[in-house]
């Protein structure tokens, strides 16, 4: 399939762990964004690499769904991509269980229960 991953590392945070990369790297299409703000858009050329190669729609994993997260997302959406999130695919730490965070995805774009209910709704 012509899946393309960005992996998101966030400066002077703690790199992505080796293991993950190595996985990653076997993906044929992969971009390395480096961030300096908990939103990934903010003071990079992130929105340009995206649209540069045509890509619309974007579903967000990782940890801190209800910070980095929703700050990258909310930012993707103000620049008219399309939002989607996989419920098995993001999470929160102990200190902030829901924060809203669910609220504004289902309002702002779509959640699906997994990876393959986004696969067979954005191929549909």
């Amino acid at each position: 399939e012509d899946i393309f991953v960005v992996v998101i590392e966030y400066l002077g945070h703690g790199e992505v762990l080796p293991e993950l990369l190595e996985e990653v790297r076997k993906i044929p299409h992969v971009l390395i964004q480096k961030k300096p703000d908990d939103d990934a858009f903010e003071r990079t050329d992130l929105a340009d690499s995206l649209r540069d190669r045509g890509i619309r729609t974007l579903l967000f994993m990782g940890i801190n769904k209800s910070a980095c997260v929703l700050r990258t997302a909310k930012s993707a959406a103000s620049r008219d991509f399309r939002i989607a999130v996989a419920s098995t695919l993001v999470a929160n730490g102990r200190d902030c269980e829901e924060c809203g965070a669910d609220e504004w995805y289902r309002g702002h774009g779509f959640v699906t229960a997994s990876s393959d209910a986004f696969f067979a709704a954005v191929s549909a």
